[in-house]
């Protein structure tokens, strides 16, 4: 009876030495058996050098170099792409000018490859993201657009890693990261039909509701990310997610797109004009506090621009708002007193049922909601209200308090 390790092949026998005893085995060593003898599949050649090279990381580059300089039609090509991709995932920090590479196997036949090389790109993405640009934007884009979700949601997860390192470089991936976030199906799973279907069937849908789920969060968080960097790509991409608002099931998304709307309204608040009375609609339909607070927050920013617009639409809304200046959520917080300063010019009568609680915060809130506190108790006019700002502005610890309390209390007098 013959042994399994007697029938392998000499590379398979030397790999199970490397996992065994990497110590014993080198990198040079793997290389030649590779080119005599390569197994059937990648995976005794991608643990053998991931083996070796994490006993000696110094290793690294030779191993990336050699493996990367297999020629295509060698019978241990793929097995040497899908090493060379996985050595590059694990160790980005000790390799250079292996984008190309990558990027061939990234848009190659051979799923394995593909995969691991996509895997190999977001790790650099992440540590050395100049590595990649400006070359790999175009094929990512392509990729963004694949048939295959699969392929999608691999090129995503790079597009975004490097949205979130050097945003203004994947700025051109705007419109397939809107794509993404506003056409990629979400399977329904609770139709009645659902549960006639076979297991096997229910479990491919519901991994599929997952991945489409997280692939429209990443995009939409991504075009946040890139707003921040490029406004113009921002203000390129706010309108289809706004008029998706109402219909839309993924809390994430509906929480970058107000975090679009207040980055914007920052830098071009005519750009977003449009979305006063669309986000004034959410005010109220927000279940969740701290998005509630969001959504004030970027309506607050759009009334330093148009303040009429928004405060004739959130006005009948005043109670959401109250309610807010309840909420221990400093984004709910900050973007409800906010808000309420620029309403108490408009609307003053909006504001006076919670003058009480704009005393409090005026007083001894959290730091980042007393200026806005203090100057809606400026158009309040009540003299509880005057009283509080002259003890602020006399008696504070902050300067910058008390010289906001002192303007605050003389235009109350001139009122």
């Amino acid at each position: 009876m013959t042994d399994a390790s007697d029938a392998a092949g000499e590379f398979e026998r030397l790999a199970d030495r490397a996992v065994s005893d990497p110590d014993a085995v080198s990198v040079d060593a793997l290389v030649d058996a590779l080119r005599r003898d390569p197994p059937e599949g990648a995976e005794p050649v991608r643990r053998a050098f991931a083996s070796v090279t994490e006993a000696d990381p110094s290793t690294v580059p030779d191993a990336v170099a050699a493996l990367g300089s297999f020629a295509a039609d060698h019978e241990g090509a793929t097995a040497a792409r899908v090493a060379y991709a996985s050595l590059v995932a694990a160790h980005p920090e000790r390799v250079e000018g292996v984008a190309p590479e990558l990027l061939e196997a990234v848009e190659g036949d051979d799923p394995d490859a593909r995969d691991h090389a996509f895997h190999a790109l977001e790790s650099l993405a992440g540590t050395r993201p100049a590595e990649l640009l400006p070359e790999a934007v175009p094929v990512l884009r392509a990729k963004l657009g694949a048939e295959s979700a699969t392929e999608r949601s691999a090129a995503l997860a790079v597009t975004a890693e490097l949205a979130r390192q050097r945003p203004a470089a994947v700025a051109a991936a705007a419109p397939e990261l809107l794509a993404l976030a506003t056409t990629e199906r979400e399977f329904d799973t609770g139709e009645e039909y659902f549960d006639e279907l076979p297991d096997q069937l229910k479990s491919q849908l519901e991994e599929e509701k997952r991945r489409a789920i997280r692939t429209r969060m990443v995009a939409a968080l991504a075009l946040v990310e890139v707003a921040r960097a490029d406004i113009e790509a921002g203000v390129a991409v706010v309108d289809p997610l706004v008029e998706r608002l109402p219909d839309e099931t993924n809390l994430t998304v509906r929480e970058a797109t107000y975090d679009l709307v207040w980055l914007i309204g920052q830098q071009r608040p005519a750009a977003v004009r449009s979305t006063v009375e669309p986000l004034a609609a959410r005010l109220s339909a927000e279940d969740d506090t701290a998005i509630r607070g969001k959504v004030a927050r970027a309506l607050g920013i759009l009334a330093d621009e148009h303040d009429e617009a928004v405060a004739a639409a959130v006005a009948s809304d005043a109670s959401t708002l109250r309610d807010l200046l309840r909420a221990g959520e400093p984004v709910a917080l900050g973007g409800a007193v906010g808000l309420l300063s620029y309403l108490a010019e408009r609307r003053p009568e909006v504001v006076e049922p919670v003058a009480p609680r704009l005393r409090e915060l005026a007083a001894d809130g959290p730091t980042y909601v007393r200026g806005n506190a203090i100057w809606a108790l400026s158009y309040v006019g009540s003299d509880a209200a005057a009283e509080t700002l002259d003890d602020i502005a006399a008696t504070d610890d902050d300067e910058d308090v008390r010289a906001i309390a002192a303007e605050a209390s003389r235009r109350l007098d001139d009122a």
